[in-house]
């Protein structure tokens, strides 16, 4: 299943495996943040990310499709890297997913919504980072 694959693209914490599910031209909107265009743009934007994470792992809920859009709802559980307490962050996560049908990159993301509230995890980056610095 294609969100599966999606899943895994990111729950492995490399960066390199955002080219398998991303056109070269794609977009990536997620929440409030200004939209990202460009597949290497996006890897850039994950690379930073992930090298904050220790745990990244998606369980979807449900979906739906409807053309070359899936709607999905995802459990997404993260852990900070270098948190002492190893706890772990469920976020609920609504996506939008748009995909190439007649292209060389048919059945990637051309277009990716994302809805979530991570400000859970922001904190605890922060928190870790401050952590790091007052030793």
């Amino acid at each position: 299943m294609w969100l599966k694959k999606f899943a895994s693209s990111q729950d492995g914490l490399d960066p390199t495996q955002t080219s398998t599910v991303y056109a070269p031209e794609a977009t990536l909107r997620f929440s409030t943040y200004p939209a990202i265009l460009g597949a290497s743009k996006i890897e850039e934007m994950v690379k930073a990310r992930f090298a904050s994470l220790s745990l990244l792992s998606h369980t979807h809920r449900y979906f739906d499709l409807a053309g070359s859009r899936i709607w999905a709802v995802f459990d997404v559980r993260y852990c900070v890297r270098g948190d002492p307490s190893e706890e772990e962050f469920l976020v609920p996560c609504a996506c939008v997913f748009t995909l190439l049908e007649d292209s060389i990159h048919r059945g990637k993301i051309i277009e990716l919504e994302v809805f979530m509230d991570q400000t859970v995890v922001e904190d605890r980056i922060n928190e870790v980072a401050r952590e790091k610095l007052a030793v």
